[in-house]
């Protein structure tokens, strides 16, 4: 998926899918493309389904929910149960940053990003921690506006 992420259309994202299904799970993603005979869901309906959701929703939230269904079944999951769910897996996260994270290459950006969650997700943090929290928070800020 070489494009910018805001020009990409329901094909691209379900090759993403596919390819982040493949890398995640090990086996190829198994599909219907109406001359195999499969009892998987038929490429057309998922197409359509990804258009519909894409016309509805914002790409990021759309990329970022689909890493987070296919990292979160480890068994056998569709286009369609994605979809179908995708409320479910919409991220509590600015989803454009989200996403940049993930497809960053850069070990101390994730660091950062664990470092971050980890931070929000305290109960009562102390001064130090609140302090760092907001640094951190003005950093990704500061990266994404680059990346952009």
């Amino acid at each position: 998926m070489g494009k910018n992420s805001k020009e990409y259309t329901a094909k691209d994202v379900h090759e993403g899918f596919m390819s982040l299904y493949e890398r995640l799970n090990n086996e190829p993603y198994q599909y219907n493309n109406g001359k195999n005979k499969s009892p998987f869901p038929f490429i057309g309906n998922e197409i359509k389904a990804l258009k519909k959701l894409i016309s509805q929703n914002d790409i990021y939230e759309v990329l970022c929910a689909m890493y987070n269904a296919v990292s979160q079944n480890n068994t056998y999951f569709s286009v369609i149960n994605f979809v179908d769910n995708f409320v479910r897996y919409k991220t509590q996260h600015d989803p454009e940053l989200y996403w940049s994270v993930l497809n960053s290459d850069n070990p101390k950006v994730r660091q950062a990003w664990l470092r971050y969650n980890i931070l929000k997700s305290m109960w009562f943090p102390n001064a130090k921690q609140n302090s760092e929290l907001k640094r951190l928070e003005k950093r990704f800020e500061k990266w994404k506006d680059e990346k952009t």
